[in-house]
């Protein structure tokens, strides 16, 4: 009787004499309609089953009571047993299987024959079955028959129907898969560990302590082998007596299990050492109650390092796979030896390890497979039997059977020794994976096979992508770097903005390093744009989107936006943005190199645009005189100091400190400084103020502000605040800005200020000194002693690095006492200085 059968006649069972229908045993059982019918005519037509039609055309089918004939049709072990747990049947595999036969067990209660079974899973779900009145199915070990079963239990109004069988075997199948899977994994995890290992020693005991919690024994053991030695000394150990590892030494003969090791290809296994007949007990192991083990040995078997054994003292058979795993171990514990004695053999020995996980396999000349090991199968996900006897073509396609066939060819001409292939190998589940496969020829009784080892190079790969990914990266890098350098240095040496702009456009789209570049004012509003080809800017394309890009460049002070292939980035020196670049790559994405190369593109481009602007300022004596009002801006005075505040200031000096802030000195009349300067701290641009009494000239206010300040705005565009007054409520400004600079100043400025209104604008010239008029001014401010203090620091050496003449020798040859010297030559150097920024004519 099939499975399915088995569970249709289960399910009427349940209901005994209860019609019912196919749909409901379908239900029931989890089959379809048609399969339930098919298996009830089959039980009725065999008389198993009654049944009897309803209606024009339903039909229901019921058991009669239990019929032992059927029973025994039932594959699964069978018994039943009543509501009193006394047994009424059991089949012949019951019967096998509980080495009881049904006689013995028919009549007599459950319990009492099988006592061990009271308080176990079986009692409590058997129970559990017949209260609920639900079937149960568990699989537990039955200690007295040392067997594990696999239980169904189905109640009845009648009693309980147990059908089982014996899973032992599987069960240790899955305990051992389990294991060995956790071996694998501490070989993987050794493996990695032994590579990054750099204390031989610790990495020695950290392996006997993983061997002893792997394998579940007491001790675990490596031996060193010296050369021309007879002797194997305990180098480390891990459930030893204190002082023995370090000092305690084994027989390197067969006269112990680890001298017999050496002799052999196979690791060696004990499960009972004191009867053992190929090797005696050495004092090692007997000292420490030792009965079972295994050895294998270290390095290879002609140049051996040593041993690697684990003990327990109890009596014990181990697994050949205990033994693959001490053998793995030991592979791995001479791999990390060799690393540290022989630094150029340790490629060789890492192959080694690695060839531990590889796959495996063998074709005979017609390619197909004759052997595959485990690694392979799960490289693959083909089961071993489906792959033997099966065509290479099932894991490559026909042109790598194609290159391998003829390297094959090589092989066997003797024109190669080994030969090596990259390429994907399918899986069963229809992926593919780069593998390499590194193959030699094997002879057999009948002409020979191809061996090979597969290796997945999944990793090494993704690593050889990003390597060479970031080699382009580099190598894009460097060539905009060098456009980048080039258009910087182009930009320095044009001598008009257009042609900056024009240089640094054409220097990017060169060589194809950008396909578009194109540079215009703020905001793209007004002037004309350059472009890197010379056409004419039409927003069109990829440049509909750019103007969003230039308005968001133009906010981010610096910072380069971008939006998929384009950029765009502000030309910003100095808190002042002179345009934008916009760019177009071709391709996706700016990495942060390539926008801190463009961050310093912006930078020096705005830099050579304000150095071409200041040289024009210098050579040029033509300015802008500008005229402007505000209420607003007078308002903090006039709070502060009354409606009918009159007074004048100027700003004598502007000088930026960093971190957008900026000192101010201010001279006032009119109005008392301390006044002055805490009116102006209802600004929000001043963030501090001070009043400094200086020799000779007077009071002076000094104000520390933001950027946005009113004096920090015209610095920016070159210009100078000649006068400032405030009278009847209303601040007056006369500024002169460089006639070149007017338009962008008085937009940028009123843009800030919207009360700043523009009266008047008058074009002047400027006085400029003249150097001897400038050292007339010099003179005249100097005493005879401050001249000559400052000649004789100049022209001895005074203001040399290193100095050459100290201020000592100085004084002594004007004939007067140093902090004398040094008081003429402070203020000789002040009123240098104040003669010198008196007579520049821009803030600076």
């Amino acid at each position: 009787m099939s499975d399915v059968g088995a569970g249709v006649y289960r399910c009427l069972q349940r209901h005994p004499g209860e019609p019912m229908t196919a749909t409901e045993v379908a239900t029931t059982v989890g089959c379809v309609r048609r399969t339930a019918h098919k298996h009830l005519s089959r039980l009725a037509d065999e008389a198993d089953v009654e049944t009897k039609k309803v209606g024009s055309r339903a039909r229901v089918w019921w058991l009669s009571p239990p019929d032992a004939e059927v029973y025994e049709r039932i594959t699964d072990a069978f018994f039943a047993v009543d509501t009193d747990w006394r047994f009424t049947h059991l089949n012949d595999q019951a019967e096998r299987l509980l080495g009881r036969t049904a006689d013995e067990l028919r009549g007599r209660p459950i319990w009492e024959t099988f006592p061990e079974a009271v308080g176990s899973t079986f009692e409590r779900e058997y129970r559990r079955a017949m209260e609920t009145q639900e079937s149960v199915s568990f699989e537990e070990h039955y200690p007295p028959l040392d067997t594990t079963f696999a239980v169904e239990a189905y109640p009845s109004e009648t009693g309980l129907s147990v059908y089982f069988r014996d899973v032992t075997e599987r069960v240790r199948r899955e305990r051992e898969v389990r294991a060995h899977v956790r071996q694998q994994h501490v070989v993987a995890r050794l493996g990695q560990r032994a590579l990054a290992a750099t204390d031989i020693d610790e990495f020695m005991h950290h392996v006997c302590e993983t061997v002893v919690d792997t394998l579940d024994v007491a001790c675990c053991k490596v031996l060193d082998l010296h050369d021309e030695e007879s002797e194997l000394h305990l180098r480390s150990g891990v459930g030893w007596d204190p002082g023995v590892v370090g000092t305690a030494t084994v027989p390197a003969d067969t006269n112990s299990q680890a001298g017999y090791t050496l002799q052999q290809r196979e690791p060696v296994r004990v499960e009972e050492l004191s009867t053992e007949t190929r090797f005696t007990d050495p004092p090692l192991l007997a000292d420490h109650g030792v009965e079972s083990g295994i050895s294998a040995v270290i390095g290879s078997l002609e140049e051996p390092w040593g041993i690697l054994g684990a003990h327990d003292t109890t009596s014990r058979s181990f697994s050949g796979q205990d033994a693959d795993f001490v053998r793995s171990v030991a592979a791995l514990l001479a791999s990390a030896v060799d690393r540290h004695e022989r630094e150029r053999e340790l490629e060789r020995y890492e192959t080694v390890f690695e060839t531990l996980s590889d796959g495996v396999y063998t074709v005979d000349p017609e390619g197909r497979f004759t052997l595959v090991n485990e690694a392979y199968v799960e490289m693959t996900g083909w089961p071993r039997a489906e792959l033997l006897g099966s065509h290479a073509s099932t894991v490559v396609d026909d042109d790598v059977r194609t290159t391998a066939k003829e390297l094959e060819s090589a092989l066997v001409e003797g024109r190669r020794q080994q030969a090596t292939l990259e390429a994907r190998l399918e899986t069963r589940a229809g992926e593919s994976f780069p593998a390499e496969a590194t193959f030699s020829l094997l002879e057999t009784s009948d002409g020979y096979e191809r061996i090979g080892v597969v290796r997945d190079i999944s990793a090494r790969k993704r690593r050889e992508n990003a390597l060479r990914e970031h080699r382009e990266r580099v190598e894009r890098l460097n060539r905009l770097a060098l456009r980048v350098f080039d258009a910087i240095h182009g930009a320095m040496r044009a001598e008009t903005r257009d042609g900056i702009y024009r240089l640094v456009c054409e220097r990017l789209v060169d060589d194809d390093t950008y396909q578009e570049a194109a540079i215009g004012t703020q905001r793209w509003t007004g002037d004309p744009i350059t472009t890197g080809s010379g056409e004419p800017w039409h927003e069109t394309g990829w440049r509909a989107a750019v103007p969003s890009l230039v308005a968001e460049a133009t906010d981010a002070a610096g910072r380069v936006v971008t939006d998929g292939d384009a950029a765009a980035l502000s030309l910003r020196y100095d808190d002042r943005t002179f345009g934008v670049l916009a760019l177009r790559s071709g391709r996706e994405g700016f990495d942060p190199n390539e926008r801190a190369l463009l961050a310093e593109l912006g930078t020096a481009v705005g830099l050579a645009v304000s150095a071409l602007e200041r040289k024009n300022v210098l050579v040029n004596d033509s300015v802008a005189s500008l005229e402007f009002t505000s209420n607003a801006l007078a308002t903090p005075f006039t709070e502060r100091l009354g409606p009918e505040a009159s007074f004048e200031f100027v700003v004598d000096r502007i000088v930026p400190v960093g971190d957008d802030t900026y000192v101010a000195h201010y001279s006032v009349s009119g109005v008392e400084p301390t006044q002055f300067a805490a009116a102006c701290e209802a600004f929000e641009t001043v963030r501090g103020t001070r009043v400094i009494d200086t020799d000779g000239t007077g009071p002076r206010v000094q104000l520390r502000t933001t950027g946005a300040a009113l004096v920090s705005q015209f610095r920016r565009f070159d210009s100078r605040m000649r006068s400032a007054r405030v009278e009847g409520g209303e601040l007056s400004l006369t500024v002169e800005v460089p006639a070149t600079n007017v338009r962008e100043a008085v937009d940028v400025i009123t843009e800030t200020y919207p009360d700043l209104d523009l009266q008047a604008q008058r074009t002047t010239t400027r006085s400029a000194r003249t150097p001897a008029a400038f050292r007339s001014v010099v003179n005249d401010r100097l005493t005879e002693r401050q001249s000559t203090a400052l000649e004789l620091a100049c022209f001895s050496g005074y203001f040399d690095w290193p100095r050459t003449t100290d201020g000592a020798a100085l004084a002594e040859t004007m004939d007067i006492t140093p902090p004398t010297f040094h008081k003429h030559l402070r203020l000789a150097q002040r009123r240098v200085f104040e003669a010198l920024y008196e007579s520049k004519n821009l803030i600076s």
